[in-house]
C-alpha cells in the first residue's frame, strides 16, 4: 500500500498536479521596491498567484506556460489576454527571484523598459 501511495504521488508531481508554484515567491500582491504597499497605484503593483496567474498587472491575464531556471533567474512564457483590449497574445518574461517575497523584473518585457524591483505586501490590495 505504501509503494502505491509513493508511485502515485511521482505520477502527481511529475504531471505538475501537485505543485501549482512554478516560482518560489509567496502568492499575493507585489509593489514596486520604495513604494507603501497602502494605497499603491496600479502602475506599481503586480500580482502572483502560481501557474494559473502568473505574475500579472492590472491590464493582464496571464498564464505560466513554460520556465527554465538558470540559478535565481526565471524565463517565463506566458498566455496572456490584454483585459481592456480583449486580445490575446503571448509574452516572455525574465525575473529574478531573491527570496519568498521579492524579485526582479528585467526590462524589454510587457511589463518594464527597465528593470524593476518588487517586494510582497501581501494577500490582498491595501486601499
Amino acid at each position: 500500500m505504501k509503494s502505491l501511495l509513493t508511485a502515485s504521488l511521482l505520477v502527481l508531481s511529475a504531471s505538475g498536479a501537485v505543485a501549482s508554484d512554478m516560482l518560489p515567491l509567496t502568492k499575493g500582491i507585489y509593489v514596486v521596491v520604495g513604494t507603501p504597499c497602502k494605497g499603491a497605484s496600479n502602475v506599481d503593483t503586480l500580482s502572483y498567484w502560481g501557474d494559473r496567474n502568473g505574475i500579472n498587472n492590472q491590464r493582464t491575464d496571464c498564464r505560466i506556460t513554460g520556465l527554465t531556471k538558470n540559478r535565481s533567474t526565471y524565463s517565463l512564457q506566458r498566455a496572456c489576454t490584454d483585459l481592456r483590449e480583449g486580445f490575446s497574445f503571448a509574452d516572455k518574461a525574465v525575473i529574478t527571484v531573491f527570496d519568498r517575497t521579492s524579485f526582479v523584473i528585467h526590462g524589454g518585457s510587457r511589463f518594464a523598459n527597465d528593470d524593476r524591483s518588487f517586494r510582497y505586501c501581501g494577500p490582498k490590495v491595501e486601499f
